[in-house]
């Protein structure tokens, strides 16, 4: 069971004054120059792009030249790619190490990619395809991290806040994190302290990331929160098709919050939307063929039912290839999602 700490990064270091060892973002370096310089190591153009073993590697390599031991406290400072990667890191260095601290410094961070234990790097850019199951024992919440972050990080939160509301969280659609985090923080621990392996309903986590994972593994942009968003524009859309129903009540919901999410994708993140433009809609497929939670031809994913509420679905991924390729290209137009979505 994680230990949620509502407190200022100080506390940590005072608490852990003689065995810990950190891995900070050097985009966290205002608030990380209090760390102990001879026992950190400090990540530099953190991306995407460099989330991979390669990297995991050197960061062993340096942690074996600074020796650090199976007893350390091993404390990740950073955005969601850096407490993935130390996640990892702590699951494997010496078979585990004894314990493992994350310090989001994003508000994507803080409401989901901190929560819940999944940890792990992209592999020949499929993402998040090797990883493993490492809760981390205690998590340090501190807002004034986002005091300087740019607005384009905040807003990459978006996405994730819009999924927490479309499973049912009384959260609002908001970037205020005194709004959003203990709410999104409660829901996360909750459904994953019940289904750690990601089995059962953990699994309703996923809305918008089948479809926007497999735009993403193909971006050279670090914006997942705009793939996720996408991601459930799209998978609304899809559950619209598989269901084929006439609700009035069931198409209504959809419109609307299709239309919520079409105005963010177009007014607050132009640039990607311009990326996915030139991407060809055979290389998405191919990476949804290759999605990690694929098994005999099916994806567990989470749609929306008829009755508006989001419950997974075994479907088929030639369902899923037929929806996005075999149709017209869904992004033929500069800067625009055509009305058949």
């Amino acid at each position: 069971m994680t230990t949620i700490h509502y407190q200022p990064i100080k506390s940590l270091v005072d608490r852990h004054q003689t065995n810990a060892f950190y891995i900070v973002d050097e985009n966290a370096l205002p608030e990380s120059t209090r760390f102990p310089q001879a026992k950190s190591i400090i990540l530099k153009n953190v991306t995407e792009r460099n989330k991979n073993l390669d990297h995991v590697t050197r960061i062993i390599e340096q942690m074996l030249e600074m020796d650090v031991d199976r007893g350390s406290t091993l404390v990740g400072v950073g955005g969601g790619i850096t407490t993935d990667i130390v996640g990892f890191i702590a699951s494997i260095y010496n078979r585990g190490m004894n314990r493992l601290v994350l310090v989001p410094t994003t508000l994507l961070g803080m409401i989901d990619a901190a929560i819940g234990g999944k940890n792990g790097v992209n592999f020949n850019r499929l993402k998040n395809y090797v990883g493993t199951f490492r809760n981390p024992d205690e998590i340090y919440i501190d807002y004034t991290f986002l005091d300087s972050l740019p607005k384009k990080h905040i807003d990459n939160s978006l996405g994730e806040i819009i999924k927490y509301n479309l499973l049912g969280v009384d959260v609002p659609i908001s970037t205020n994190p005194m709004e959003v985090v203990p709410k999104c923080v409660e829901y996360k621990q909750r459904i994953t302290n019940s289904d750690f392996h990601d089995s059962g309903d953990r699994r309703l986590l996923n809305f918008g990331h089948t479809m926007g994972h497999a735009f993403e593994s193909l971006s050279d942009m670090s914006s997942h929160g705009f793939f996720v968003l996408l991601g459930l524009f799209l998978e609304l859309q899809f559950s619209k098709y598989q269901k084929k129903s006439t609700s009035e009540k069931f198409l209504n919901f959809i419109d609307r919050k299709s239309s919520e999410i079409k105005d963010l994708l177009l007014n607050v993140f132009p640039d990607e939307m311009a990326e996915i433009k030139g991407m060809k809609m055979a290389d998405v497929c191919d990476r949804v063929i290759l999605d990690k939670k694929r098994s005999s031809g099916l994806i567990g994913m989470p749609l929306l039912d008829i009755d508006c509420v989001v419950r997974i679905e075994e479907v088929k991924v030639v369902d899923l290839i037929h929806f996005l390729c075999v149709k017209e290209d869904p992004f033929s137009h500069l800067g625009e999602i055509p009305d058949r979505f």
